[in-house]
């Protein structure tokens, strides 16, 4: 049988917003719309759009009473709750396929009309007594979590200027929420990012540190810690600012806002690295995204054979963690005549080398008797990456010296070039070359013992004993 949905709104002087909002849930089986008390044309706006207004609601500083006062006229069997000042952005034919799978709730995701602000939000709901909204501001349901995680569907928000009208009102519910709760914890979070909007910066400092004491959600104490550096920068606090920020990357090293934050306040030598970790956070567990995660792996290192990983670019694995783009399989050993050499041995072997280092790895697929220019460009073109490292220019290993063209026509000034080969045979200086510790020299011997094919063979064994212990651009 087909679900019925009813979309939901209390409203209150929102005759700049309201007719986009309802011209995106028109489709739904019915609307109600609670005003509170619109004095403009907000009203005989939505009057275009449904006959079921409620006007005899009384505001009293909280949006709970007014949403399942909202909430108890819907007579459908599923709820799609919006605000005046938000738009849906997904289909109708989205919605319903969402709701078909969804048991009580489905996830919303908020996505910010002026910035790259997003978080998941339970917005759809099964039309019951048990589920209802809960909190005077800041409202959610009574159900745990951000709703069931079932297709895509998205609303937009953005900013009122009805907000105007009562500049206070936010401040004025959450202290008033948080001197009347016995035991607040997530209003006090609330209340002290109030206070950071509001520039009352040490007012705060002093409830982010009551919500520390007794707040254990790691994705928002990870937020208040940064909201708290920001608070801490204001007032020139600069070591404070960074103990701070430390903390919130200590709690999720995926906090891009965070590290990004971090090299932003870094004195000059460290400020590079900050960056290089911000490229790579991916905002797991972020609880607000308010800056844009790119790719995951956005540092990549082309490995132009299957072993020249760990020959040459190990220490960049293991201490970049970049994921690892190996250009081309081996064709050449098997078919003249060396044994222990196939494409699919040397694939597994990488990969066994690239779990020590703990880099992912990718394969193109390329023989390395067919590798060209235009396949290769064709291969990488897809990829967005921030750093990439690539084989330094040689002039006499052919295939090292095409991905090194190759990398820098595509990629330009984020190639950095790694050295390969030695002083005794090849041997060039690239721009990233590192003096490795004990412990980097030993992970790498373990990485090259991986490749026990090459080792079998007498063309290539000297090559890895020779970098054994060794970093080959020191020999």
């Amino acid at each position: 049988m087909r679900k019925t949905i009813a979309c939901c709104i209390i409203c209150k002087n929102e005759e700049a917003l309201i007719a986009r909002c309802l011209e995106s849930v028109k489709w739904t089986d019915a609307i109600y719309v609670c005003d509170t008390g619109s004095t403009d044309s907000t009203i005989s706006i939505a009057k275009k759009y449904t006959d079921n207004i409620c006007l005899s609601f009384i505001w009293v500083d909280s949006f709970q009473l007014a949403q399942n006062h909202c909430k108890s006229h819907a007579k459908e069997d599923w709820i799609l709750s919006i605000d005046s000042d938000e738009i849906l952005l997904s289909t109708e034919e989205e919605v319903r396929a969402a709701i078909e799978q969804a048991k009580d709730t489905v996830r919303v995701t908020m996505c910010s009309e002026h910035d790259k602000n997003s978080f998941g939000f339970a917005r759809i709901f099964r039309n019951t007594p048990e589920i209802y909204w809960e909190q005077d501001i800041h409202k959610h349901l009574n159900v745990p979590g951000e709703g069931e995680d079932i297709g895509n569907i998205k609303i937009q928000y953005g900013y009122s200027p009805a907000h105007q009208n009562d500049p206070d009102r936010a401040l004025r519910i959450l202290q008033k929420t948080v001197k009347e709760e016995k035991n607040p914890v997530r209003n006090l979070y609330y209340l002290a990012r109030e206070y950071w909007y509001k520039e009352r910066y040490w007012e705060a400092i002093d409830v982010f540190n009551r919500y520390f004491k007794v707040s254990n959600w790691a994705a928002e104490v990870a937020d208040g810690y940064l909201i708290q550096a920001k608070c801490y920068l204001e007032l020139e606090k600069i070591e404070e600012c960074a103990a701070a920020a430390l903390q919130a990357i200590k709690i999720n090293s995926n906090f891009k806002e965070a590290l990004e934050f971090m090299a932003y306040i870094a004195i000059k030598d460290n400020k590079p690295q900050w960056e290089r970790m911000s490229r790579t956070a991916n905002n797991q567990n972020v609880l607000w995204c308010r800056t844009e995660a790119e790719q995951p792996n956005d540092v990549i290192l082309l490995s132009p054979h299957n072993d020249d990983e760990a020959l040459f670019a190990s220490f960049i694995c293991m201490r970049e963690r970049p994921l690892v783009i190996v250009v081309t399989d081996s064709a050449i050993q098997p078919e003249r005549g060396d044994l222990g050499c196939t494409a699919e041995i040397r694939r597994q072997e990488t990969i066994e080398a690239m779990k020590i280092a703990g880099c992912p790895v990718v394969f193109l697929g390329i023989k390395d008797t067919e590798l060209n220019e235009e396949i290769l460009r064709e291969r990488l073109k897809a990829f967005r990456p921030g750093i990439v490292y690539i084989p330094a220019l040689q002039g006499g290993n052919a295939q090292h010296d095409l991905v090194n063209k190759v990398g820098l026509e595509l990629f330009g000034d984020k190639c950095d070039q790694y050295t390969t080969y030695t002083k005794t045979e090849l041997y060039t200086e690239g721009t990233r070359e590192i003096k490795p510790t004990p412990a980097e020299l030993e992970i790498k011997n373990q990485m090259l013992d991986c490749y026990k094919s090459q080792l079998a063979l007498p063309s290539t064994a000297p090559h890895f004993l020779a970098v054994k212990n060794e970093s080959e651009w020191l020999i």
